[in-house]
């Protein structure tokens, strides 16, 4: 986790280490976990960690938000499709 720890604010350290924690209870859950899914995935983060490691800040910040959308939105139609309410 040394992304957030560079950040030098602890509650943003503590809120990224949480997500990171427990995120794989969800992506069973509520992703779809076929191949493409993975794949695109991968190039989403790949994306995200060349911006920084690049300094290009706001583009990985507009990659994470574009990424964490995108996927909000699989998980939403997983849980219709499950005949789930999605919240």
């Amino acid at each position: 986790m040394t992304l957030p720890s560079n950040a030098e604010n602890p509650v943003y350290a503590f809120i990224l280490k949480t997500v990171h924690d427990n995120i794989h209870i969800y992506y069973d859950r509520f992703l779809p976990s076929g191949e493409d899914e993975l794949n695109e995935n991968y190039q989403d983060l790949k994306q995200i960690v060349d911006a920084v490691a690049e300094g290009h800040v706001e583009r990985a910040s507009e990659l994470a938000r574009d990424h964490v959308r995108r996927f909000n939105r699989y998980m939403v139609n997983k849980k219709r499709q499950k005949g789930e309410t999605p919240f």
